[in-house]
């Protein structure tokens, strides 16, 4: 095979949408909506939507009891998956420059088809075969025998709103720099710093990619240079974010001990529990030949879809997707305070969370007809980032969500700057950080949303 390294990377803007659109064409994607009754692969059995192999996921019915007014009673179906999947990215260094090795993913639930997507993007279903297709590319090289560098290995969580328990491995892998790896239509290298410029694109990289890169060391992606050093001495937004990524982390208004402990304490402080419940018995919820959806029709629809395309492992197959009523919104607040850029996070209760309590944006909504904060607190700081735009609005970003479970889901994405001299309540469910120990808390697992993630990856714009 022909190899494709370094030596030919993209880094021009125009290049990469002229290649996207291409995988596009070559995707030939169908995706239509079927009835239930219709699905080759896919019945339900004792209240549970399930593949025929009992592999790759399902759609159950739960119900919830917590101590937290906005989920406690709440019934929905939600995906079950407890294997833990790849998204891994291949990293390679030249000179002072890296580069990134990016795959052009179909999905039948993408906005615009093709999304960029880690190098690695499996679950265990589907890099064991069990569809009877062809082997996932590159996948050897996130194997412990492997000898390239781990750079960074950790699982983290997905929607909350969306999925029950569910982890996926988030890596990156060094490769030496005489490595040559062979050729992938549907793979390509980035300069870097073409993919900072491109972060923002609306609906180009996928929630999988922001994800991983929003973990990873960003040195490690800047050439082993520090983040935000460009901004050096030019003030803005730019050097706020140097500063705030520097920033000890005695200057900060809560320590990261003092953080740790009032995550730990509102853990404690949410009772959750969950039952599962047949799909057909869900109160609030309607079935009938092609869908599962709430009565109120505000929330979300679970429809069955056949799809054809050229570029996966196989080449037909069908499957539910979760197809939401509305768009959703993500808000991340910062504020310059005593000098030094903070991001105000909440810790959000979601049906989903093994841990009941993860860390999100300022606000957080999921995708659904009716848009409003869950809570007056989060209404009211959902009210002042509405009075803030868009003259304060330092990112505004369109992002799909998950297109291989997700039909066509989207968020909203915003960066917005309070003025120093502007008070801000908030509840104890509330903390400013700096970008320094928000970084750090990325480290763990099940600190961060998903959708918190991909916010954070959106800052690497600046980089």
């Amino acid at each position: 095979m022909s190899a494709v390294g370094p030596d030919g990377i993209t880094a021009d803007r125009d290049e990469v949408l002229a290649w996207r659109a291409d995988r596009v064409r070559a995707s030939q994607l169908v995706c239509d909506e079927i009835p239930f009754s219709t699905s080759g692969e896919w019945a339900f059995d004792d209240g549970v939507l399930h593949h025929h192999t009992g592999r790759y996921f399902s759609v159950v019915g739960i119900q919830a009891q917590s101590s937290v007014p906005t989920i406690d009673g709440l019934r929905q179906p939600i995906i079950a998956q407890p294997e833990i999947g790849i998204l891994g990215f291949l990293i390679q260094k030249r000179g002072d420059r890296t580069n990134i090795l990016v795959q052009a993913k179909v999905e039948p639930g993408n906005v615009g088809i093709v999304q960029l997507a880690p190098t690695v993007q499996a679950t265990v279903s589907n890099y064991q075969r069990l569809h009877g297709g062809s082997a996932t590319p590159f996948l050897e090289w996130f194997d412990s025998d492997s000898d390239a560098e781990t750079v960074y290995d950790q699982v983290q969580s997905e929607q909350g709103s969306r999925y029950l328990d569910k982890f996926n491995r988030n890596a990156v892998v060094e490769l030496p720099s005489d490595t040559k790896v062979p050729h992938s239509p549907n793979h390509r290298w980035l300069d870097t710093e073409t993919l900072f410029e491109l972060i923002t694109e609306n609906n180009l990289f996928n929630t999988d990619a922001r994800s991983v890169l929003a973990c990873v060391d960003w040195r490690r992606l800047n050439g082993g240079r520090p983040p935000f050093q460009r901004w050096r001495g030019k003030g803005g937004f730019g050097e706020a974010l140097l500063n705030s990524h520097e920033s000890a982390d005695d200057l900060a208004e809560h320590g990261l001990d003092r953080l740790s402990n009032w995550l730990a304490e509102q853990r404690r402080a949410c009772r959750l529990t969950t039952e599962r419940v047949p799909l057909e018995q869900l109160a609030g919820w309607s079935m009938d030949e092609s869908r599962i959806i709430d009565t109120d029709r505000s929330l979300f629809a679970v429809r069955q879809f056949r799809v054809r395309t050229r570029n996966r492992e196989v080449s037909a197959w069908d499957q539910p997707l979760i197809s939401s009523l509305g768009k959703g919104r993500v808000a991340l607040l910062c504020q310059r305070r005593n000098g030094v850029l903070h991001f105000l996070l909440q810790g959000l209760a979601e049906v989903g969370f093994r841990e009941s309590v993860q860390v999100t944006a300022t606000v957080q909504v999921p995708p659904q007809k009716e848009s409003s904060a869950g809570s007056r607190s989060e209404a009211a700081l959902e009210a002042l980032i509405d009075e803030l735009e868009p003259r304060h609005t330092h990112i505004h970003s369109v992002q799909s969500e998950e297109g291989g479970r997700f039909f066509r889901d989207e968020n909203d994405y915003l960066v917005v700057e309070a003025p120093e001299e502007r008070d801000i309540d908030t509840t104890d469910r509330f903390r400013w950080m700096t970008l320094g120990q928000i970084k750090a808390l990325l480290a763990a697992p099940g600190i961060f949303t998903n959708e918190a993630r991909s916010i954070f990856s959106l800052l690497m714009r600046y980089i």
